[in-house]
């Protein structure tokens, strides 16, 4: 989503005016978005959640059906869904972490392209003396909060993979005839593992908050077969059946439709 990072300093952005946008252009080429666990249980009503590569990743919602696609954004800049996920609403704000002499530091990071900072009429983001104003002030407190809720979602994400509940699925995208795409490195809750678990790793991942993350991505599943994505192609429910239950590796779209 950030086109022209800069981290946020006195000297090169001390005029720069914020104005806020209704409009979510700038996530339009993300098929996948970042979550914490706090929301996905928001998030699961409407939208696939599945897992990246590597033991601590967060969470992704599935947006599209194909690389630099994000179905979820209208012609009109408007998000189509009843929630808009953390990472999208903070921006054009994230925090990045730079080498301190003692300590990791998180700074302010800014997309310097957004047209949020092309106004003249917006809100300064800091006053004559480089000063914090009251925007760049609750841009931080919910980047810290977000960064806080990041940290706990990773750990949560390691009990999953650490009690083998994490396994890869490969998604093919079909576009008819000998034409398909396999969106892969993605994983997905193993339903049978889930059912599988002793009474002592449940009681673990329930207490850390785990196990409402593993239930909520599996149930967020059905949207690969009556969610927006299932609507803008023709899903295979055969094969959506092998995802939730036990059965074949893939899951197959049909971009006839589209």
């Amino acid at each position: 989503m950030f086109h022209q990072p800069e981290i946020l300093d006195t000297r090169h952005h001390g005029e720069l005016r914020y104005k806020p946008l209704a409009r979510y252009d700038f996530a339009r080429e993300q098929m996948l978005v970042p979550l914490v666990a706090a929301e996905v249980s928001r998030i699961a009503r409407e939208m696939p959640v599945v897992f990246p590569g590597g033991d601590d990743g967060l969470p992704q919602a599935l947006a599209g059906l194909a690389p630099g696609e994000n179905l979820h954004i209208a012609d009109t800049g408007k998000w189509l869904g009843r929630y808009v996920p953390a990472v999208v609403r903070s921006y054009p704000f994230r925090l990045t972490a730079v080498d301190g002499e003692d300590r990791e530091r998180l700074l302010i990071q800014i997309d310097r392209a957004a047209p949020h900072f092309d106004s003249s009429d917006g809100e300064r983001l800091m006053d004559g003396n480089g000063v914090a104003s009251a925007v760049l002030r609750r841009a931080r407190d919910v980047l810290m909060a977000l960064h806080r809720d990041e940290q706990r979602t990773r750990a949560q994400v390691a009990e999953l993979a650490e009690a083998r509940l994490l396994v890869e699925k490969e998604i093919a995208v079909s576009g008819g005839g000998d034409d398909a795409r396999g969106l892969s490195g993605m994983r997905v809750i193993d339903r049978s593992a889930l059912r599988a678990c002793s009474g002592d790793t449940l009681q673990r991942l329930h207490s850390s908050g785990a196990l409402a993350l593993a239930y909520e991505a599996l149930l967020s599943l059905t949207n690969l077969d009556d969610g927006l994505l299932a609507e803008r192609a023709r899903v295979n429910r055969a094969d959506i059946g092998d995802l939730l239950g036990d059965g074949d590796d893939a899951i197959s779209f049909d971009f006839d439709n589209l």
